[in-house]
């Protein structure tokens, strides 16, 4: 971040394009992504970044997970505006630029609804395509996430990156992508300890109830044997089950670092 302030302050162009180093763009991206500022009601644009994931254990469920984010992503710029630009591959009117604080975990996100609070468009580029190639296992994929989260909830602790409870539709694409995704571990616990604690005591959970419990000791049971068991992942069915509990543990861990502080800015220490 705090690189990315210099910078800012130094160039003149009128379009900024940001992006991973490990990124591989279609030829044509870049005219794609920048196409969208002829409209001006258009402040900044998010490109389509395909995971190539062909040689992680948890790839297809990880591709699954992505083509719904991306159907999201495409919904909500056609409805004014995303809930944060794909960091990997964006552009931006650089005079709407607005430095976040320099230990910003989510630059992307907080760069990117600034842009969105000033009133301008954040939308989604489809045929902007680039690839980024993911071969973090398990483990390391699990703190790649957790520290997105830890950055979503750095973001709630300062208040940057939240958009106005007015117009109502906005700050509500906000609330169901972004919080209730970032809380999702907390609040699957939380759920399951209620039903757990209700069944103990003898109260009627009803055949709704009582099929969601059995469906999350279930899953846990599941997920439990596919990190035991690495190849009981290679079924599909079971594959999707341990990916979800292993999104939930992530956020689990990001909340604890978010709220604690112990998520370092930098993505690795020398």
């Amino acid at each position: 971040m705090s690189a990315l302030r210099r910078v800012l302050n130094e160039i003149s162009s009128e379009v900024v394009v940001f992006s991973d180093a490990n990124v591989m763009y279609e030829p044509d991206a870049l005219r794609k992504l920048v196409r969208n500022f002829h409209d001006s009601r258009v402040g900044a644009v998010s490109g389509k970044v395909i995971l190539v994931n062909n040689n992680v254990s948890y790839g297809k469920s990880e591709s699954r997970y992505y083509d719904i984010e991306h159907y999201i992503q495409q919904k909500e710029g056609e409805t004014g505006a995303m809930m944060g630009a794909d960091g990997a591959m964006y552009a931006i009117r650089r005079k709407l630029f607005r430095p976040p604080s320099a230990d910003t975990i989510l630059d992307d996100f907080v760069i990117s609804m600034k842009v969105v609070e000033q009133g301008y468009w954040l939308v989604h580029e489809e045929e902007a395509v680039g690839y980024e190639k993911n071969v973090q296992e398990v483990r390391a994929e699990i703190g790649r996430k957790a520290r997105i989260i830890a950055g979503g909830i750095q973001c709630l602790l300062r208040g940057e990156g939240i958009p106005r409870v007015s117009p109502p539709f906005l700050f509500f694409k906000f609330v169901s992508h972004k919080v209730l995704r970032w809380f999702s571990g907390a609040l699957l616990v939380t759920l399951l300890y209620l039903l757990l604690y209700l069944r103990f005591i003898g109260a009627d959970l009803g055949p709704v109830l009582t099929l969601v419990s059995y469906g999350l000791v279930g899953g846990l049971g599941v997920a439990s044997l596919g990190t035991i068991l690495p190849v009981c992942r290679k079924f599909e069915a079971l594959n999707l089950v341990h990916y979800f509990f292993m999104l939930n543990l992530a956020s689990l861990a990001g909340c604890y670092r978010g709220f604690t502080g112990r998520q370092k800015v930098t993505w690795r220490c020398p």
